[in-house]
């Protein structure tokens, strides 16, 4: 348990409240490993940023909203459909109506 601990302690942000893990890993490759290929490390919209630490996580600063999450999704979504042509499946379930012409795209449940 204590290696458990320590080994997410070390990889995974905790300097800011997140939700754990964005995207799911598509076959054969890890999500984090997509968006920091596509240089999204530190990107961010509004007051959330991607994790420098661990790409698949998002950091929620003080006064982070959840439509600045939807548009951080869209935009890593994108790119890397752009960079490496895998679309990006949410981890998490977004729920609620998101204003703006770009919407997240979901897989499959």
């Amino acid at each position: 348990m204590e290696a458990y601990r320590l080994h997410r302690s070390t990889t995974q942000p905790a300097e800011a409240p997140n939700a754990g893990s964005m995207f799911r890993n598509p076959d054969g490759v890890s999500a984090g490993s997509l968006i920091e290929s596509a240089g999204l490390k530190g990107l961010a919209v509004g007051h959330v940023e991607v994790s420098e630490r661990h790409a698949n996580f998002f950091l929620a600063r003080p006064g982070a909203t959840a439509q600045q999450v939807h548009d951080l999704m869209v935009r890593v979504q994108q790119a890397v459909e752009d960079q490496a042509g895998v679309v990006l499946q949410p981890e998490v379930h977004v729920v609620g109506a998101f204003s703006g012409s770009d919407r997240l795209r979901r897989g499959p449940a």
